[in-house]
Order: C-alpha cells, then sequence, then structure tokens
C-alpha cells in the first residue's frame, strides 16, 4: 500500500511539473500572438504556416503554425487567452508542487520506518502510526459504506476518471460530484455513461494520453460498445445544463468538441488493472 502510494505520488508530481513547464511558456504564447496581430494583413483563413520576423531576436524569421479552421482574428485571440490562461495557472501549479513534494517526504520516511521493523507487533504500530493500518472489512450491511455512483480509474498521469453507473448516477456525477472545471465526454447519438476527468487545477487540460484513456472509458461504458468506434462529445462540465422538462442524466452543451474514437482493448484493459 505504501509503495503504491509513493508511486501515484511521484505521478502527480510529475504531472504537476509538466503541467508547469507548459504554463511557463506563457510569456513566448503572448509574444507570438503580439506578432500576429502586428501581421495581420498577412494572415489568411486556411493557412498553415507564416513567417514572420521576430522583433525580440534582431529581425530573424520565425514560423509559426497556425490552425487552418480559424480565421486570422479568431488564431490571435486564442492565443492570447491561451497566454492568459497558462499565466493564471502558474500560482495554483506551484502549489500543487509543494504539497506532492511534502507528501512524497513523508511517504518515503514512513516507508524507511515501516521497512526497518524487525516484528509484526512493531509493523502494525507503524502502519497505524503512519495511516496505512489494513481495514477491515465489516460483514453487518448496517456499517458497510454506501454504494458509490461511479466506477473510478486513474490515468498514467494520476488523473481520476470517473463513470456514472445509470441515468440517475450520471446526473448526480456531472450536476452534483463534478466541477465545472473538470472535463466531461459522452459518446453521442448513443445513450450511454457520463465520463468526467478531474484535472489537478481550474486552468489544466487533460494530457493527450489521460484523455485518450477517458474516449476509450466513454466507449466502453455506451450503447456504441458493440460499434466498436464512436464520436465522443468532449466539454468542460461548466458548459452543461439540464434541458427543461428533459429526462434524467440529459444534458444540454453550450459548447463542446467532438473526437472520434476506435476501440483500443489493450488501452482499456490496462485502465482496469490500475
Amino acid at each position: 500500500m505504501v509503495q503504491k502510494h509513493l508511486k501515484r505520488s511521484k505521478k502527480l508530481q510529475k504531472n504537476c511539473q509538466q503541467q508547469l513547464e507548459k504554463c511557463l511558456q506563457w510569456q513566448q504564447a503572448q509574444h507570438e500572438a503580439l506578432l500576429l496581430q502586428a501581421h495581420q494583413h498577412l494572415l489568411k483563413k486556411e493557412m498553415e504556416h507564416v513567417a514572420l520576423a521576430d522583433w525580440e531576436n534582431e529581425g530573424t524569421e520565425i514560423i509559426l503554425k497556425l490552425n487552418r479552421e480559424l480565421t486570422p482574428r479568431q488564431e490571435i485571440e486564442a492565443r492570447f487567452r491561451r497566454a492568459k490562461k497558462d499565466k493564471a495557472g502558474i500560482p495554483a501549479l506551484h502549489r500543487a508542487l509543494e504539497r506532492v513534494a511534502k507528501t512524497i517526504q513523508q511517504i518515503e520516511r514512513a516507508l524507511e520506518c515501516i521497512e526497518q521493523a524487525t516484528d509484526l507487533k512493531t509493523l502494525h504500530k507503524l502502519q497505524k502510526e503512519f495511516g496505512y493500518e489494513e481495514k477491515r472489512v465489516e460483514s453487518n450491511a448496517a456499517t458497510s459504506p454506501k454504494k458509490s455512483c461511479y466506477h473510478e480509474f486513474e490515468t498514467e498521469a494520476g488523473l481520476k476518471i470517473l463513470v456514472g453507473k445509470t441515468a440517475k448516477d450520471n446526473e448526480k456525477l456531472t450536476f452534483s460530484l463534478a466541477r465545472g472545471s473538470d472535463w466531461w465526454l459522452h459518446v453521442r447519438d448513443f445513450a450511454g455513461s457520463h465520463v468526467i476527468i478531474r484535472c489537478l487545477t481550474k486552468t489544466a487540460v487533460p494530457d493527450p494520453e489521460s484523455l485518450n484513456d477517458a474516449l476509450q472509458v466513454a466507449l466502453h461504458y455506451s450503447k456504441a460498445k458493440d460499434k466498436g468506434e464512436a464520436d465522443i462529445c468532449v466539454t468542460q462540465c461548466k458548459h452543461l445544463t439540464r434541458p427543461p422538462r428533459g429526462k434524467t442524466g440529459q444534458v444540454q452543451l453550450s459548447k463542446h468538441k467532438v473526437m472520434h474514437v476506435v476501440e483500443d482493448r489493450e488501452r482499456l484493459e490496462r485502465l482496469k488493472r490500475g
């Protein structure tokens, strides 16, 4: 149990560090937005690249990759938004890294003490002291824990994926338990579970591997499972509302994107094994 806790905490630390490194590039994103803004007359929709003179580097040519589906104005606004969002996320990530570093230090100390135990009595005492004592399973139904309304998985990056079990559970998961900044997935045009990705901060975006994990889960827990592929709606919970007079578990999406996913049994089995 201690080793598993340590491994999970180190994954979380790594993910926090990667998110922080990305956010620390906010000035570059803002600079690129300013470059594009100054040369907006050169930009056209469906352009994939543009070469501009970089005034911060003695006029050296810089090639910027563009989103061909955006207009020049949308491209510039998107870069300014990303820079602002990344800058805002830095303090929270610093705090998260401090917390996880402290946790890792405590776990390593506990592990060192437990490994040095010479008898079972001492071992059990240390496990209890550090909070790793194995809990007994009560057979009495009155003392048993309440049944959870969701399945839970964990990605390699340490993010939690929550999956509603029933329509009522979907409703509770999406509108009561999930935060507005959490990411939400659901198969399009088929019945299925609501899938939630819990990120580390309000401004964080799931890493590609965690997102792919969640896409597989959304497909597996849906009526599209037998097809082996489907389109998945992806958005944040803050863009969801209950439709007027809608059925339990139904949602309205004010903003989302659609991603196509093909079944990957190996990824799904890895998630199930934990």
